[in-house]
C-alpha cells in the first residue's frame, strides 16, 4: 500500500473521527487556560474559503468530488495565498492509520468540544457506527454512568507487551504498558486529562512510531491515572471473531432482527456496579448497503412505533 494510500482525505477523516458530545452544563472546569492554551497553538482554524467546494452535491458530476482521495493529494500547480495557519489547517487533517497524528487529532477534538462547557460527555464513533437504541436511551446511560468507558487491559504476548517501546522507561514501566480499543467514552475529567497530558502524550510522540498508539495511548493513560474510573471496556460493538487485522463487515444482507437484538441485549456487563445486559450503545462495522435493512429494524427495535401511537 503506498503511503498516499495510508493517508484519509478532509471529509473521510471528519467522518471517520466524529464525536457525539452529550450533556448539559452542570458547571465549570479546571485547567481552562491549559485548555486555551492548548487550542491556540494547536487547534485548527476555519478552512481558507479556496478550499471549500460550493458546488451543491446534487449537481456534481462523475469525478468532481464526493471525498475522492485525489482531490486533495493530486493537487499540481496550484496557486494560493494560504498562511502558515492555513497551511496547519491542511497538514492537521490528514492522517495516517495506526500514526500517533491519529491520537494528535483526537485531542484536538476533544479541546475543541471542552470549550462548551455543556458538553459532559464524549463519544469516538466512526462513519461505519450505528446506533442500537435512540437518542434518549443512549443519553441516559452515558449521563448517569458513574464511570467511563475505555478499555484498558494488561494483554501479554507481541500484539501486548510486546510492543512496549523500551524507551518508555523510566517514566513509564511495561507492567504499566495497556491496550484497548480505540472506540472510548469519557466524561470531562478524563478529557481534560488527556488534553492537557504532557507526561505521556510526549512518550508516545517521540517513541511509539510502531506500537499502535491509538490502541495503547489512551488505555494507558487511563490504567495510570484512572484505573478504578473506568467500566474496563467499550460501547461500540466489534465482532473480531473471524481473526485478521479488520473486525467483520456487514453489509445488507447481514442485517436481521436477531444480529441486532444480540448486539443490544446479547452480552452480560456491569453498570454502576449492577449486572446488565445492556452493554453497547453502538455497533460496527457496516457498510452503506446496510442502510436499507437498518432503517426497516430500527422503528421496532427502539419502540418508535409504539411512542407515535401511544401519542
Amino acid at each position: 500500500m503506498t503511503k498516499q494510500k495510508k493517508k484519509l482525505s478532509v471529509s473521510l477523516f471528519l467522518q471517520f473521527l466524529l464525536f457525539c458530545s452529550l450533556g448539559f452544563a452542570l458547571g465549570t472546569i479546571s485547567r481552562f487556560d491549559t485548555l486555551r492554551f492548548f487550542l491556540q497553538h494547536s487547534s485548527t482554524p476555519p478552512p481558507p474559503s479556496s478550499m471549500v467546494n460550493h458546488t451543491p452535491a446534487a449537481e456534481k458530476q462523475p469525478g468532481e468530488g464526493g471525498g475522492d482521495l485525489g482531490e486533495f493529494h493530486e493537487l499540481r500547480e496550484v496557486m494560493h495565498d494560504m498562511k502558515e495557519e492555513e497551511l496547519l489547517w491542511r497538514a492537521s487533517m490528514t492522517v495516517s492509520w495506526g500514526g500517533m497524528n491519529m491520537m494528535e487529532a483526537e485531542r484536538r477534538l476533544l479541546a475543541n468540544a471542552l470549550l462548551d462547557f455543556s458538553n459532559q460527555r464524549f463519544v469516538l464513533l466512526s462513519e461505519s457506527c450505528i446506533p442500537l437504541f435512540d437518542f434518549p436511551t443512549v443519553y441516559s446511560y452515558l449521563i448517569n454512568s458513574s464511570r467511563v468507558h475505555v478499555e484498558s487491559k494488561d494483554v501479554p504476548g507481541h500484539e501486548g507487551r510486546g510492543r512496549f517501546p523500551a524507551r518508555f522507561r523510566p517514566r513509564l514501566q511495561p507492567q504499566q504498558w495497556r491496550k484497548g480499543s480505540q472506540w472510548f467514552e469519557v466524561d470531562r475529567e478524563v478529557a481534560v486529562a488527556v488534553v492537557a497530558d504532557r507526561d505521556y502524550f510526549p512518550l508516545f510522540q517521540n517513541h511509539c512510531s510502531r506500537c499502535y498508539s491509538d490502541e495503547h495511548y489512551l488505555p494507558t493513560l487511563v490504567g495510570v491515572r484512572y484505573p478504578a474510573r473506568t467500566h474496563n471496556r467499550s460501547v461500540t460493538w466489534v465482532d473480531w471473531s473471524r481473526g485478521g487485522a479488520h473486525p467483520a463487515m456487514y453489509s445488507g444482507e447481514h442485517v436481521t432482527a436477531e444480529l441486532l437484538e444480540t448486539m443490544r441485549n446479547g452480552s452480560s456487563c456491569n453498570y454502576n456496579g449492577r449486572p446488565t445486559r445492556t452493554c453497547f450503545l453502538f455497533a460496527r462495522k457496516f457498510s452503506p448497503s446496510s442502510l436499507p435493512g437498518l432503517m426497516r429494524f430500527a422503528p421496532e427495535l427502539m419502540g418508535f412505533k409504539s411512542k407515535a401511537l401511544a401519542k
